[in-house]
């Protein structure tokens, strides 16, 4: 049971007298495990090994079990870092990346260097850690450190999945330098969080991860598909777009329907494809592509306004999409005077929520 009434120095001490307490039972588990592991222990119950055992006894995964079995395997003949853990002095993590350095690199490299290791894991999380054995690994045999970021490169995958609820799911491993250049450019996008900018650190990167690929559409450099650059495709009535009840709602490929809203603020800044539909919904003519926002009008519209016109937000022209002020399937026109740069989270926050316009040309969101 939690204390009541402890000060902020008496709960900073019970954690630390936690921790090192888990710490230590974590370190007599390893050793109980490569006890158990010695003796084939898994035989009397009639299992192939110890691995197995851990799995269906203690239900752990796979890749747990086997690195516990090999950290107690490793601290066998790493005396000082034992110890550390059994005082509780360097946690789980520290040794996990101690133990998989000296089966990598060989412990007869690493037990001359252990007192050096402890001491780095006494005043560095288990991150940081990792990069000083990094070091060292490259600097002990550069030849196999190589080999291993080649078996990680082969590692890397991505998995790209929409959920029956509509959603993208996103996962996946990259190796170190890919994942380097992914990070650098999410961070490109993701600055310091303004006070009146309500994201979450995590939907602060969705957003920078959208705008990095619709940057790159933007771009006409990716390669053809089907003989034509990729794109979104929409499909959309009049009546969803002038957002009628009792429109159907539009499609996006990819994606599947979407609200008139979503469709709305595509269509802001996008190259339109006219298709004449008969009563059927049968497609009997496809227009040429136009430009909805000609380029001299968008480069005018990028000097005038030079940020997004939200109130107190300064994201570039060039990371802006155009807004018509008022709507072009209302009646608006594509003109200068109707345009408006709105970074693209504030330009889906106004088709989400609305928007009322203040002075000198700026807007707020309606609601947040």
């Amino acid at each position: 049971m939690g204390g009541v009434g402890r000060t902020v120095r008496e709960l900073g001490e019970r954690m630390h007298q936690l921790h090192r307490e888990i710490t230590q039972l974590q370190a007599e588990l390893v050793h109980t495990i490569g006890e158990f592991d010695t003796i084939q222990g898994y035989e009397v119950d009639d299992y192939r090994s110890t691995q197995a055992w851990l799995r269906h006894q203690l239900r752990l995964h796979p890749r747990d079990a086997a690195q516990l079995i090999g950290m107690a395997r490793q601290l066998r003949q790493l005396p000082v870092v034992d110890q550390a853990f059994t005082d509780g002095d360097v946690s789980q993590d520290h040794v996990a990346v101690i133990t998989r350095t000296a089966r990598l690199a060989g412990v007869e490299h690493i037990t001359p260097v252990e007192q050096d290791l402890v001491n780095v894991a006494l005043v560095n999380d288990p991150g940081r850690l990792r990069i000083a054995t990094q070091h060292l690994r490259y600097c002990l045999d550069p030849d196999a450190a190589g080999r291993d970021a080649v078996k990680t490169y082969e590692k890397r995958e991505l998995s790209v999945a929409q959920t029956i609820w509509g959603m993208v799911a996103i996962t996946g491993l990259l190796d170190p330098t890919s994942g380097a250049t992914v990070l650098a450019a999410l961070d490109a996008l993701t600055p310091p969080p303004r006070d009146d900018d309500p994201r979450t650190a995590g939907q602060r990167r969705a957003d920078a991860l959208t705008e990095i690929c619709r940057t790159a559409l933007d771009s006409a450099t990716l390669p053809q598909v089907n003989g034509e650059k990729p794109h979104l495709l929409v499909t959309v009535s009049y009546e969803s777009l002038a957002g009628q009840l009792g429109a159907h709602p539009a499609h996006l490929t990819w994606a599947g329907p979407i609200s008139g809203a979503d469709a709305r603020m595509l269509a802001c800044d996008c190259a339109v494809i006219p298709a004449v539909l008969n009563s059927a919904g049968e497609v009997l003519d496809i227009g040429r592509k136009s430009r909805v926002w000609p380029i001299a009008i968008a480069r005018a519209i990028g000097l005038r306004d030079k940020t997004c016109r939200h109130a107190d937000c300064d994201v570039p022209a060039q990371h802006c999409d155009i807004h018509h002020r008022h709507h072009w399937a209302d009646g608006g026109p594509t003109s200068y005077e109707n345009g408006v740069l709105a970074c693209r989270h504030h330009h889906t926050r106004i088709h989400k929520y609305g928007v009322h316009y203040i002075a000198d040309g700026q807007f707020m969101v309606r609601r947040n």
